[in-house]
């Protein structure tokens, strides 16, 4: 079974917007506060599939990186002005393509940013434009394509202990039903270069004999290296899963969100096979799912997203007038695992989400009018 497009998931999610404040039994957070405002050149679209918020030298920079040109923005994250730019050339000794939907980055410091490239490739440069290959999955297992990473912004690359790279997101075998003992992690040791899959999806999660799209299987990840723990929201979990890498312990916690749609189960590879040729925005767009995770160490948090998903999803509704995009953002203690509370915003894209001591700043699709400019919405944290 041919996998759903991570792109086309979130371009069908893009457009189901509506009007109204209120939806079900829930009602949307209002505790805005103000934007963020990034003014953009002409080579910096402000729909791009990956970024990364980090402090170096004692300011917050957003590095933004363009689908084109395998090219880095770097922006002040409070002034909203554009710091530095680099770029690493793609030659035909040395093929580099970074920025489309699944070949993102890792900034570790500015002399190493761990780069996947289509091919799966990956690569560490500098800022200073210069790059070097660390790892070619697909020459060194052209056969099992298990074993080429690739990045997503909800499940980003991290450094554990600074010399084992690990990446999310995977399943053995995408053309069968859901087996046991299947996992979902990749990891590459940099010194040795052993590859190891590891991380087993947790029992109960996912019915053994069912089919399930790609993207049902892929959690969002969160790692704390603080508290040394990779948090997992798997799209189709009741329960975070957070792991301690230095034990490799997995524990639970109930993180169930009641306004979600139930999830779509396919009981033959003809019933997947079908769904994929006629009805994908119907299955993307009905059932709930669990996205992208957060460790906020600043707060002592762990937020998790969903996307509610639309009972009774009309293909016509959506072309004529279209829907609102629900979201949830569940709030969690890191050190005691107690939900603290949940908002509800609207026709946002919960990849970009971003987290300090004051605010969280939120990418909403209905502020992105200007193509000059990226807005992000400040919000203040609930009053739990």
């Amino acid at each position: 079974m041919k996998h759903i497009n991570c792109l086309l998931f979130f371009l069908l999610l893009a457009l189901l917007f509506s009007c109204g404040s209120k939806e079900g039994s829930f009602e949307y957070y209002d505790k805005k506060s103000g934007d963020l405002v990034f003014e953009l050149d002409s080579l910096t679209p402000n729909a791009v599939h990956h970024m990364q918020l980090e402090e170096v030298n004692g300011k917050k920079l957003l590095y933004i990186l363009s689908p084109f040109g395998n090219r880095f923005v770097v922006f002040d994250f409070y002034s909203g002005k554009k710091v530095k730019e680099f770029s690493f050339p793609n030659s035909e000794a040395m093929p580099i393509r970074i920025g489309e939907y699944n070949t993102g980055f890792y900034f570790h410091n500015p002399d190493s940013i761990f780069m996947v490239a289509r091919g799966s490739d990956l690569f560490v440069g500098k800022e200073s434009g210069d790059f070097a290959p660390v790892f070619r999955f697909r020459k060194e297992f052209p056969d099992d394509r298990t074993l080429r990473p690739q990045v997503y912004q909800f499940s980003k690359p991290f450094l554990i202990n600074d010399s084992i790279i690990s990446f999310g997101g995977f399943i053995e075998n995408y053309q069968e039903a859901y087996k046991e003992n299947m996992r979902t992690d990749l990891h590459l040791d940099l010194k040795s270069k052993k590859v190891e899959r590891t991380t087993l999806y947790p029992k109960g999660v996912y019915k053994p004999g069912v089919y399930y799209s790609t993207n049902r299987h892929s959690p969002g990840r969160a790692y704390s290296k603080e508290n040394h723990t990779i948090y997992y929201s798997f799209p189709n979990a009741d329960s975070i899963y957070a792991k301690d890498v230095n034990n490799g312990k997995m524990e639970a916690f109930y993180a169930k969100d009641e306004n979600l749609q139930p999830f779509i189960e396919m009981q033959s590879y003809k019933e997947a096979s079908d769904m994929m040729k006629n009805s994908q925005a119907t299955y993307i767009s009905q059932q709930g799912a669990y996205n992208s995770i957060f460790s906020v160490d600043e707060k002592d948090m762990v937020v998790r997203s969903a996307y509610l998903g639309i009972p009774n999803y009309d293909p016509q509704i959506h072309n004529e007038r279209g829907y609102a995009i629900n979201k949830a953002l569940m709030f969690f203690g890191q050190s005691d695992h107690q939900h603290l509370g949940t908002i509800y915003l609207k026709n946002i894209d919960e990849r970009f989400i971003f987290f300090d001591e004051d605010h969280f700043y939120v990418y909403s699709f209905d502020h992105q009018d200007n193509e000059d400019q990226m807005v992000f919405d400040q919000y203040d944290y609930p009053e739990f």
